[in-house]
């Protein structure tokens, strides 16, 4: 049987399914992962402040992190398993923040102390499992609904917490071209497509000032004296 559905989506059908977390939520979800599920708190956190996707964050590894430029390059992604390019095959920066950049270096020089302990190399993936070897998609999903639950959260999908850093985005009024570039987008219009009505009235100030100045509405103009001047 052949899927059609990629092929027939709408652009509303694509808004229907963005569930963002609020900010609050991000507070709730980052705290209970620290407290229940601490192997999966880094990645969360990198999750809702860069917007990877995923199998982008499973397949991060050290060599991706520019602790003195504080950014990160997306060369691959972990699909299914198998190490794949990213969604649109090119590499893209994205900025990490101040917050995120000190936890990855906490994260890297925790796992170099380990290594040196166990005489064993360190491992140039990012974000390890409980088992210490690189997460599987499923075990990923598994480990965040379980945080989920643990906050008393609603149950959003993994890929919400891409939606959500988008939506935090706008809510900074960053410009929509920079969002396109930080979540990798072909283009501005995908962009636009799955979040411009999150923008809402965002700009209403903009038609506003069309009112602004001496008087709100200009009064109609007196008949000029001379018919003839025109």
């Amino acid at each position: 049987m052949i899927r059609t559905g990629r092929f027939t989506r709408t652009d509303e059908d694509r808004r229907a399914t963005i569930r963002p977390l609020t900010r609050r939520e991000v507070g709730v979800l980052l705290e209970a992962a620290e407290v229940h599920a601490k192997s999966v708190a880094a990645l969360l956190l990198c999750a809702v402040r860069t917007g990877l996707r995923q199998g982008e964050l499973i397949g991060l590894q050290w060599d991706d992190v520019y602790f003195h430029g504080g950014f990160i390059e997306v060369r691959r992604a972990i699909v299914r398993g198998q190490l794949t390019t990213t969604k649109t095959r090119k590499i893209r920066r994205v900025d990490v923040t101040p917050q995120l950049m000190v936890r990855l270096k906490q994260l890297k020089e925790t796992r170099l102390l380990e290594t040196a302990m166990s005489g064993k190399l360190l491992q140039n993936w990012v974000f390890l499992s409980p088992l210490g070897c690189r997460w599987d998609e499923r075990n990923l999903r598994r480990a965040f609904y379980k945080v989920l639950e643990a906050a008393k959260l609603r149950r959003v999908r993994f890929h919400d917490l891409r939606h959500t850093y988008a939506s935090l985005l706008i809510q900074t009024t960053a410009p929509g071209k920079y969002i396109q570039e930080q979540l990798g987008h072909a283009s501005i219009q995908v962009t636009m497509d799955v979040y411009g009505h999150l923008y809402g009235g965002e700009y209403r100030h903009f038609v506003s000032r069309l009112d602004d100045g001496k008087d709100a509405v200009d009064p109609a103009p007196p008949p000029h004296p001379d018919p003839l001047v025109v």
